[in-house]
């Protein structure tokens, strides 16, 4: 990750882009793939390719629609600041309306936030302002360049915390819980995915389909947690559980598609209540 971009984001981009939830997406693929994504007949393969994925591209279809519903849901009771945590090649402040009154700050690493920046220069976000964070969240320090940026720490923000926590070491998320903590007025909301343990710590299975894959990519999967451990580490921080479960789960998302067992990775949805610490 020192030098090159993140090869999940690149995965996720795929998936968004084969699920048809991000009409952005495809800007990110090899041309020969967003060609073929574009194209009115792959429609007909899209469940072809959900099945092969062993459900990630439905899973991520799910993620995507519940988070855009949380993040719309938060800005609707007038949070004006959105800090999309791991942007990766997210495309909320350019395909979201509900962002049009709102400040986004995109934080990520260095090499896949210039990756990004190559495809998207000459688009014109839709936020009514957009903002790029470079950090490397297990060594540089998120609150001092979010500052530089411009956030402001006494006026609600709506935290995106999507499909990151899993890459990183324990320290690493209870060090960016305390930064976010430390930078949420009360009304805040924190919107995080995260593993559960039951996925990797299958004997064999667990390892042989999550672990090494990811490792073999320079990606290992690090940091996971029970709903009750997740709900009482971001209690710690000053957050409260108001929903957690799988992006499937959420309410009125329909469309069951291929779902693969192993693939359970969850949301939670807290608020910040309280005086701002």
């Amino acid at each position: 990750m020192r030098e090159r971009a993140s090869l999940t984001a690149l995965v996720v981009a795929g998936a968004r882009a084969v699920a048809g939830v991000d009409p952005y997406a495809h800007m990110f693929l090899p041309p020969w793939l967003a060609e073929r994504v574009d194209a009115a007949s792959f429609e007909k393969r899209r469940r072809a390719i959900a099945w092969l994925s062993f459900g990630l591209v439905t899973h991520i279809k799910h993620r995507t629609i519940a988070i855009d519903r949380a993040l719309a849901e938060a800005t609707s009771h007038g949070v004006g600041q959105v800090v999309i945590l791991g942007a990766g090649l997210d495309t909320r402040a350019y395909r979201m309306h509900e962002l049009a009154a709102t400040t986004v700050y995109e934080v990520d690493h260095p090499a896949t936030q210039a990756m990004k920046l190559e495809s998207v220069h000459f688009m014109k976000p839709g936020a009514r302002m957009l903002r790029h964070v470079a950090v490397n969240f297990e060594r540089d320090a998120l609150g001092d360049a979010l500052a530089a940026a411009g956030h402001q720490p006494d006026q609600p923000t709506a935290w995106v915390w999507e499909g990151v926590t899993m890459y990183l070491e324990p320290a690493a998320v209870q060090a960016t819980l305390r930064t976010i903590e430390s930078q949420s007025a009360p009304s805040s909301t924190l919107i995080m995915t995260y593993m559960p343990r039951s996925l990797l710590n299958v004997p064999l299975l667990g390892p042989l389909l999550a672990r090494a894959p990811m490792a073999s990519i320079g990606e290992p999967l690090r940091a996971t947690y029970s709903p009750s451990e997740a709900r009482a580490l971001l209690s710690r921080h000053g957050f409260e559980v108001a929903w957690d479960g799988q992006p499937n789960e959420w309410p009125h998302i329909h469309d069951g598609g291929f779902q693969f067992p192993l693939i359970n990775e969850r949301i939670a949805v807290a608020e910040r209540s309280g005086s701002h610490s």
